[in-house]
């Protein structure tokens, strides 16, 4: 196909799917690196979890995203990609229910290991669906800004819990992360009805 001349920045920026698509960015790149960097704390200090084994929770938090990146990337192009980023936000907030809850300390840690597992393929394909959201020729442009919302939420939802922990206590961090994880779901299901249909 001929290609498609690129829309000026000022027209892209007047598509509010474009601020669908930064916003959603925010909020992921934000509960991704809130859960990396604030639940060593909440295991450590604040549930009395020894300090080898959190790191060790922690780094398989780490773990289950890379193997989750690794399998939805085999599979990304044999299942329908919008309704299994659905399925994957869902299971997401289901793991950040059970690390804020902590009905037992097994579960807590099994809800972050599905945090990093379910929230994988977020990102990338997230990228591979702005094109249809948006048109093609303001993709080039709405993409960009949404890696750069995606880097300013990683550091002012990190920054923000950090703060709401101090005042509130450590399991604010619990909390926050199945706030953050329940209003990506729901901001998701906004941004696919925005903009073309789903694929």
């Amino acid at each position: 196909a001929a290609p498609v001349p690129a829309a000026r920045t000022r027209d892209t920026l007047r598509r509010p799917a474009v601020w669908l698509g930064m916003l959603t960015f925010f909020l992921y790149t934000g509960l991704e690196v809130v859960a990396a960097q604030w639940s060593y704390s909440l295991l450590t200090l604040g549930r009395g979890v020894p300090e080898t084994a959190a790191g060790l929770f922690v780094g398989l938090y780490w773990g289950s995203l890379m193997v989750g990146r690794v399998l939805f990337g085999v599979i990304a192009h044999r299942v329908p990609l919008a309704g299994t980023l659905r399925v994957c936000l869902m299971a997401s907030v289901a793991g950040a229910l059970l690390l804020w809850l902590e009905p037992t300390r097994t579960l807590a840690v099994a809800g972050l290991m599905m945090i990093g597992f379910f929230l994988a393929p977020i990102f990338a394909s997230l990228i591979s669906l702005t094109p249809g959201r948006v048109g093609q020729a303001h993709a080039d442009s709405a993409i960009g800004f949404q890696v750069a919302a995606a880097g300013l939420g990683g550091a002012a939802l990190t920054a923000l819990v950090g703060v709401l922990s101090r005042w509130g206590g450590l399991e604010v961090i619990g909390a926050s992360i199945a706030v953050l994880a329940a209003l990506l779901l729901a901001l998701y299901e906004v941004f696919m009805r925005v903009g073309g249909g789903e694929r």
